[in-house]
């Protein structure tokens, strides 16, 4: 059963968005999320009582509009090859989907927090043979990605998630991770939920730190609390379903 808008600590505005959303496309429980990326998208700052205890973005969208998911994010992820990591790397959890031969209505993916600390920007060039550039740095193996889910899928829209402003990465390289990422979204045609910019939210502010993260079992703000997601993060996926449902009103 759908938990209603009004029980989610929703805005008004987002809790009629949710409503309309529902009334116009009747049971979208056959609509199937694939949700690949880190913690953030995971859920660490948001436990509840739930098999791994974490509740993350796809869990929300469940509770919200009955859509079901595939949550293939790992905590401490990272989309490129690191040696000697075991941690399974973004690029990994689409290349075990696609060879899974899962079926998805849509994708949403992040990447890039803790490539910030322990990965390597990398150079982007004109050039799409993303099987060729592989997946060693950052920019290479976000390109890998976009390109192996649109030769596998290439029917289903894809959202890019860039995440809020927290005090655990450099601030520096958060900007450069950041639109480097943009860059490559505009290359490969991928909308961005672009919370760093968008969400009005970020960490390094004292108050939003303590309101909208796991503060203080964590310091650095680096994950949302259900306050965050639901403020800065489910807003900017809502605007983009709306898009793809052009029937929502």
């Amino acid at each position: 059963m759908l938990v209603p808008a009004e029980n989610v600590g929703l805005s008004n505005m987002q809790k009629t968005q949710v409503n309309n959303m529902i009334s116009a496309n009747g049971d979208l429980s056959n609509i199937r999320v694939g949700i690949f990326g880190d913690s953030i998208m995971h859920g660490a700052g948001n436990p509840q009582d739930v098999p791994d205890g974490y509740y993350g973005i796809g869990d929300i969208l469940h509770e919200l509009l009955g859509l079901s998911f595939d949550d293939r994010c790992v905590s401490g992820a990272l989309v490129e090859y690191i040696e000697g990591r075991d941690t399974k790397a973004v690029y990994q959890q689409v290349d075990e989907a696609i060879a899974a031969q899962e079926n998805y209505n849509l994708i949403i993916m992040d990447g890039l927090s803790n490539d910030i600390m322990l990965g390597t920007l990398g150079d982007l060039t004109t050039s799409f043979d993303f099987l060729t550039n592989g997946y060693n740095d950052f920019t290479s193996a976000l390109e890998y990605c976009f390109g192996k889910l649109k030769t596998a899928y290439p029917e289903v829209p894809i959202l890019y998630v860039i995440p809020h402003s927290s005090l655990g990465r450099d601030y520096t390289a958060e900007l450069n991770f950041g639109n480097r990422a943009r860059e490559i979204c505009k290359k490969w045609s991928i909308p961005i939920a672009d919370v760093y910019m968008r969400g009005n939210m970020t960490a390094r502010i004292p108050q939003q730190l303590q309101v909208f993260t796991n503060y203080p079992a964590e310091t650095t703000g680096t994950h949302p609390n259900r306050a965050g997601y639901d403020f800065a993060y489910i807003p900017l996926i809502l605007e983009w379903m709306k898009n793809i449902f052009a029937n929502i009103t």
